[in-house]
């Protein structure tokens, strides 16, 4: 019996400039964007309801709250623009951020009772319910 050795076909020949450019044009395309929802948290209670939502990186200036007339929007816009020179180059580089989230109010909610306040990267909108609304609770006792 003769002893045959199994030879591997070779493979097509490899294209590195289509792996190069495969390579690169998945790295630009996952580059992460500036554009993102921010993440919101909604709670409520029996006299108000407070949304909770995270703006890490943000001062309280570039916030800006509106109610039309049930939509309560929130916006931010941030801008930024750093400028280095020496001797022999100059960099200058800008930075722009903006989040736009829109809620649809329940009739529950007095707008006139609406307040905000930004707390370390938080921005904490509470807005308390109509008195004729709220409505304690009630033990009802089983007969």
């Amino acid at each position: 019996m003769t002893l045959v050795r199994f030879r591997r076909p070779m493979p097509n020949p490899v294209d590195f400039t289509e792996i190069f450019n495969d390579f690169f044009n998945q790295a630009v395309s996952n580059i992460p964007t500036r554009a993102f929802q921010n993440a919101v948290n909604v709670w409520e209670d029996e006299k108000k309801i407070v949304l909770e939502v995270a703006l890490p990186g943000i001062d309280k200036k570039d916030v800006d709250i509106q109610l039309n007339e049930d939509l309560l929007e929130i916006k931010v816009v941030k801008e930024e623009t750093k400028e280095e020179s020496q001797d022999n180059y100059l960099r200058k580089e800008f930075d722009f951020t903006a989040f736009e989230r829109t809620f649809h109010l329940p009739d529950t909610v007095d707008p006139k009772k609406i307040e905000a306040k930004f707390d370390n990267g938080v921005l904490h909108i509470t807005m308390q319910k109509k008195e004729e609304v709220i409505i304690e609770p009630k033990k009802i006792k089983v007969k």
